[in-house]
């Protein structure tokens, strides 16, 4: 069994030991801001989504609890919870999208620097992207609340430690933290803690991705109906699961995990990172991951479909998927959506790589009468690929080759989008046997953690194979071209006004 902790939503699948998915069934949650900048979870809609998908699971026919062999929990990074010694949350959880630590990491940067963070955690300091600057801002803000704290987890550790009580956090979920030693000692950085006035004993215990943390308590049996005794594997940040879910597991193998937000992931063999990437353990043994992530490629086009509420009553009245109906509509309006370009920057805490700007706003451009809204939602999806595409351009001018784009996530099941990616970016993209290789991938650490399996990398291959690979066309590829040169102009010419604004 894997559960997957996503910004919108909660995943929970099983799969038999062949690979094949057995169930799977989502929660959708909502993204809180309580205040300017802000961007939140309540860590107990968490448990209530966890614990209502678990029910779900159970009821379905020929799935028993003892059949489950294990379970890995995997989650966005960072989403930083403050618990007490019983594992309850002292405030909602914070996640990458929040943007009131920017004195913190301005902080850091003058205290620390960003050639010493580098150095020690192989990252570079970025407001949003890690904890450290989170739990500075909450030492500033929520004294008590730092005080009162016995562990700072993400995610998938309290979904565990409900589970187990136990308190870990595992390797690529602390790569997020920058106060991991990411390269080689995979440990906490001692010094730069006590620099920085963390006390160590607030950090959770460390695990390898395919460790066995715990088992599931008397107390977790019965409120999930999970088996007493089942192994919790401690599992990994998102889109180190969905890497592996693609088999995007050797040295140079690239994936796009395109969900609410857009991560690009390369697999390297040796922790050599460039600055503006983030830089992770991956959850396969002796890997790292290269990550660019764009944050609200995906959430945009969910805000639009709330926004334009018809689609929801149109989808329902044909008895049709929503965002089948969007792609549908999309599909009437021609590559380059009739003029409109949409940057794609709409989360509070602004955008992550390559810009790394957190004033970066979100823009329709080039509306006018004649515009329908099947335009906007195409000039959505054309959105996310520019944003991947300018991702792919900042990491192979590093002089790394990205070669087929193995796809993941939501993004990947619509042909349309699939199209444009390809087309955008002058790469194949593949589609392999899990579109929801988030859930797979952690399904197989579960598997791997336990000894069902004894190579993880191999496993991934041989369960998950390509399906469908598409190759960009010419036509497609010359259009975008010039549509992506204005997205970049556009934002070159805004960025100063974005500061001004709302600096």
């Amino acid at each position: 069994m894997s559960v997957d902790i996503g910004s919108t939503r909660m995943k929970a699948g099983v799969f038999d030991t062949e690979g094949r998915q057995v169930a799977l069934r989502y929660a959708e949650y909502p993204i809180l801001q309580p205040a300017q900048l802000a961007a939140e979870h309540d860590a107990k809609n968490w448990l209530v989504s966890f614990r209502t998908l678990i029910h779900a699971i159970l009821k379905t026919r020929d799935i028993a609890a003892a059949d489950i062999a294990a379970i890995s929990v995997d989650c966005l990074c960072p989403s930083l919870i403050p618990v007490n010694r019983k594992n309850v949350p002292l405030t909602n959880s914070i996640f990458f999208m929040d943007r009131r630590s920017l004195d913190e990491a301005d902080l850091l940067e003058e205290k620390i620097g960003t050639r010493r963070f580098f150095a020690v955690a192989g990252n570079r300091i970025a407001h949003s992207a890690f904890s450290a600057p989170m739990m500075l801002w909450m030492k500033r803000k929520h004294p008590l609340v730092f005080d009162e704290t016995f562990k700072f987890l993400h995610g998938n550790g309290f979904v565990e430690s409900y589970l187990t009580g136990q308190f870990t956090m595992d390797w690529t979920n602390a790569s997020f933290t920058l106060l991991f030693e990411t390269r080689n000692r995979r440990r906490w950085a001692s010094k730069l803690c006590e620099e920085l006035g963390i006390p160590l004993d607030k950090l959770p215990d460390l695990k390898a991705p395919w460790d066995v943390v715990g088992e599931v308590t008397q107390e977790a049996s019965r409120e999930t109906g999970l088996a007493r005794g089942t192994p919790v594997v401690a599992g990994g940040a998102d889109t180190a699961c969905a890497a592996l879910g693609v088999g995007a597991v050797e040295n140079g193998e690239a994936m796009e995990d395109g969900g609410t937000a857009t991560k690009l992931a390369v697999v390297t063999d040796k922790p050599n990172f460039p600055i503006e990437t983030l830089n992770r353990c991956h959850v396969v043994p002796d890997r790292w991951l290269l990550v660019a992530a764009s944050s609200t490629t995906g959430a945009l086009l969910r805000w639009l479909r709330d926004l334009l509420g018809t689609y929801q009553v149109e989808a329902k009245r044909r008895g049709l998927d929503v965002y089948g109906l969007m792609d549908e509509d999309a599909a009437r309006s021609p590559p380059g959506a009739n003029g409109v370009i949409v940057l794609p920057y709409f989360a509070p805490g602004g955008e992550r790589s390559p810009i790394w700007d957190p004033y970066a706003r979100g823009v329709v451009f080039g509306l006018t009468l004649a515009n329908r809204r099947c335009d906007v939602v195409r000039a959505v999806l054309e959105a996310s690929a520019y944003a991947l595409k300018d991702n792919i351009t900042m990491i192979e001018g590093h002089g790394i080759r990205i070669g087929t784009l193995r796809l993941s996530g939501g993004q990947a099941s619509s042909n349309l989008w699939r199209g444009i990616k390809a087309d955008v970016t002058r790469k194949s993209v593949a589609l392999t046997t899990h579109v929801e290789a988030t859930a797979f991938g952690t399904a197989l650490l579960a598997g791997y953690g336990t000894g069902l399996y004894s190579d993880l990398g191999r496993t991934a291959k041989e369960l998950g194979s390509v399906r469908e690979t598409r190759r960009p066309t010419r036509a497609g590829a010359d259009r975008y071209a010039e549509n992506f040169n204005a997205f970049k102009e556009i934002y070159r010419l805004l960025r100063p006004k974005f500061e001004e604004l709302y600096s």
